[in-house]
């Protein structure tokens, strides 16, 4: 990877590199999630993915966490973590009064934290490029954060928690709002911008995950 370990001098995080998209992975390596049984069974297992795990995937693990959904568990990782560091001031300030940020520590990601998520939620291109670099059979599991709001807007409720990733794969597309670009030393106002984007967002899937738990259909 041509990423920094140094969260202060890499490439911005919306970086997109000239590469290829899902389709482009012959089959034999975009090997389908380990097969999960419908509800009733353990929940879904949700994973993050920025850089340094400080920012991004830390507020979303934190926000998605503090929604009390039972139908999912997540977590979070960085590519380049900063191993051990909280999430940062600016993001923490941006979380709604009551969420419990004190205990988030940054970690890295590793091979064993990705094979365990079913879906990987990948906050830019960067991100979803190094799972698929490191682990080419996590593909079917791995997209951009934008992709998963914007199909589990409209995934249909028979469509079980349970297969939601392959539907999530059969009906992927990507559009250039898709990731979100890292505030990490930019300021308040980036802060602000980033929260706001990662909220409607995570508002988008963590309805579709109640909403399946709840068996109601769309208003």
């Amino acid at each position: 990877m041509t990423e920094s370990p140094n969260h202060d001098n890499r490439m911005p995080a919306d970086h997109i590199s000239p590469r290829r998209f899902e389709g482009d992975y012959p089959r034999s390596a975009a090997t389908p999630p380990r097969p999960r049984s419908g509800r009733g069974t353990r929940p879904l297992q949700v994973l993050f993915v920025c850089t340094a795990n400080i920012c991004r995937s830390a507020y979303a693990d934190l926000l998605a966490n503090s929604s009390g959904i039972s139908g999912a568990q997540f977590t979070s990782a960085g590519t380049h973590a900063l191993v051990g560091h909280p999430i940062d001031p600016p993001m923490a300030a941006r979380l709604p009064r009551g969420v419990d940020w004190a205990g988030h520590r940054a970690r890295q990601l590793t091979q064993g934290i990705a094979e365990r998520a079913d879906l990987i939620i990948a906050m830019s291109e960067r991100h979803r490029e190094y799972v698929l670099d490191e682990w080419p059979v996590l593909a079917r599991r791995t997209f951009l954060i934008g992709q998963v709001a914007r199909e589990m807007r409209t995934m249909p409720l028979e469509v079980p928690l349970s297969a939601a990733t392959e539907h999530l794969w059969r009906n992927r597309t990507r559009q250039s709002g898709d990731s979100i670009r890292d505030p990490f030393g930019r300021g308040d106002q980036a802060a602000a911008e980033c929260a706001a984007r990662l909220d409607a967002m995570l508002g988008e899937i963590l309805d579709r995950i109640q909403r399946s738990e709840l068996g109601r259909s769309v208003p």
